[in-house]
């Protein structure tokens, strides 16, 4: 029993070193390419991404610097004459966003964000001239292809994504004002 114990632990100990190991040696930047097209193909709009990484924080934690959706270049009607567009800031724009996922979920292609972290977002909120407001980055983020809880996987299966906990730091809010 007590050697069953010693190799239970050895056996342990080298899952930790080898997720460890391959954690510290991963670049998951060499996929912000794919990434970006898929966020892109989810959202329905032009989306940029400085550097995409991979850690570990009580959960694999998945990192986006420079993260922002902007302004698709044929005009939204819901932009048009807000001054929001080429040259111009971001719809939505964070400095870093970070994920926790839990491993074990993923076997069953269900992505379990256990925390979601956003560091200092920008949104852009508009009234039009017709007194409408315009969430204009929280609808891009929401996008057509969007549904709760529920997204499409590249091979077509359905991934269940939920979200525990959610944590905003130093956001800013634009207004932009067109009724006058």
């Amino acid at each position: 029993m007590k050697r069953l114990r010693v190799v239970a632990a050895a056996v342990s100990l080298l899952i930790v070193l080898a997720v460890g190991l391959f954690l510290m040696t991963f670049d998951a930047d060499r996929y912000r390419p794919w990434a970006v097209a898929h966020l892109e193909r989810a959202i329905g709009q032009p989306v940029r991404l400085d550097r995409l990484s991979l850690g570990w924080r009580q959960g694999i934690a998945l990192r986006l610097d420079g993260f922002a959706i902007v302004e698709d270049a044929v005009a939204d009607p819901h932009t048009k004459g807000l001054g929001v567009g080429a040259g111009r800031e971001p719809l939505l724009h964070v400095e870093s966003a970070s994920a926790l996922v839990r491993p074990l979920p993923l076997l069953r292609k269900e992505v379990r964000v256990s925390a979601m972290i956003l560091d200092a977002p920008r949104i852009h909120i508009s009234r039009d001239a017709q007194d409408r407001l315009h969430l204009l980055g929280m609808a891009a983020a929401a996008g057509p292809a969007a549904a709760p809880g529920r997204m499409a996987a590249s091979d077509g299966a359905v991934v269940s994504f939920d979200i525990d906990a959610l944590r905003i730091t130093d956001g800013v809010l634009h207004w932009t004002d067109a009724m006058t």
